[in-house]
């Protein structure tokens, strides 16, 4: 039985590097991932904005959000919304 031919014999393999990929040229690569303590630090020092009293004014001059209209259905407190149940016309909702 040693004598006989085993599977892919017959076959000739290429001498060809395999760890490289055939269809991406080694010029074409992407420069490999930073590690974490390697990549630069953003920092915006020079920025003249103000963002905090920027969300103070836009919080002020948005008007108030009204709760959505709800009713209890049972004692037990279990509540759905007055738009979506069909109770109140929607003509009377347009603003």
């Amino acid at each position: 039985p040693e004598d006989y031919l085993k599977k892919h014999t017959r076959e000739q393999i290429l001498a060809t590097d395999r760890r490289t990929s055939p269809h991406l040229p080694k010029e074409h690569k992407r420069p490999p991932v930073p590690k974490c303590h390697e990549a630069p630090l953003v920092l915006r020092e020079n920025c003249a904005k103000d963002f905090v009293q920027l969300n103070k004014i836009d919080a002020l001059r948005k008007p108030a959000v009204r709760p959505a209209q709800k009713m209890a259905d049972n004692r037990k407190g279990d509540t759905f919304f007055l738009e979506f149940s069909g109770l109140v016309p929607k003509f009377c909702m347009k603003k």
